[in-house]
């Protein structure tokens, strides 16, 4: 069960490179999400041509700034990729663990 009152994250660096890792991991999820849900739009259109359903999933997906193809787009993430390759190449804080 998840503690809701413990924040997973305190002020050292150490928290900052997990945080980091964490958004990255769920940015994947977000991305491999969004693959299927154009997929299996695509699928309903040639299966079903009169529902409507693919054509509000594929809307959704522009409304949210999901539109883009995963397989040609670079990291959505750049900054945070080179602050995750910054804290990682400076390993741990003196004094910390």
């Amino acid at each position: 069960m998840i503690d809701i009152d413990h924040d997973p994250y305190d002020s050292d660096c150490a928290s900052c490179a997990r945080a980091l890792k964490d958004y990255r991991e769920l940015e994947s999820v977000t991305d491999d999400l969004t693959l299927l849900v154009r997929r299996l739009a695509h699928a309903l259109r040639k299966a079903a041509p009169g529902n409507d359903l693919a054509a509000k999933a594929l809307d959704y997906l522009k409304r949210h700034g999901m539109e883009g193809s995963i397989l040609r787009a670079e990291s959505t993430t750049p900054a945070l990729d080179k602050v995750l390759e910054y804290i990682e190449a400076s390993g741990p804080l003196k004094g910390k663990p």
